[in-house]
């Protein structure tokens, strides 16, 4: 299972240097927790290859008490693979004496197979690059309209 995990330890120190008071964090957590995780699940959606969709629709979102949330994608070995890619490795039968599989009209028998690997089909450091980006626009979002109503 992969998880990201939000906080809000930061978010109590972010509000402390504009001034807020607690009405003003509890209204700022109301609001990042309704608002953050379904962006952050588009988000990996559209980022997560997909064959058959099961491991874009495996996206999920827990609640972490009520100041926080965890992402999940139950799909997380799969996910492991996308995130990191492959190296070159050699394909034996487990049960069988040879493998069997189809190319085009052809069927092929093998003892064994040599698979090149694959390169990360998800780049980590983007999607964390993206995720700064869409927690940055909401706080920002939140907080202005939080000192915005302070100002009326």
């Amino acid at each position: 299972m992969t998880k990201i995990a939000v906080d809000d330890a930061e978010l109590k120190k972010l509000i402390r240097s504009f001034g807020l008071v607690k009405e003003d964090l509890k209204r700022l957590n109301e609001k990042l927790n309704s608002k953050l995780p379904s962006k952050i699940i588009r988000m990996l959606e559209k980022k997560t290859p997909t064959d058959t969709g099961e491991t874009r629709a495996a996206w999920d979102v827990s609640r972490k008490g009520s100041n926080g949330f965890i992402i999940t994608n139950d799909n997380g070995s799969i996910i492991q693979f996308l995130m990191d890619g492959t190296k070159p490795h050699k394909i034996e039968p487990v049960d069988k004496s040879v493998l069997l599989f189809s190319m085009g009209s052809s069927k092929i028998f093998a003892k064994f197979v040599n698979h090149p690997g694959y390169s990360s089909k998800m780049d980590e450091r983007s999607i964390y690059m993206e995720l700064g980006r869409i927690i940055d626009k909401v706080v920002d979002e939140v907080i202005t309209s939080i000192l915005r109503k302070k100002l009326r």
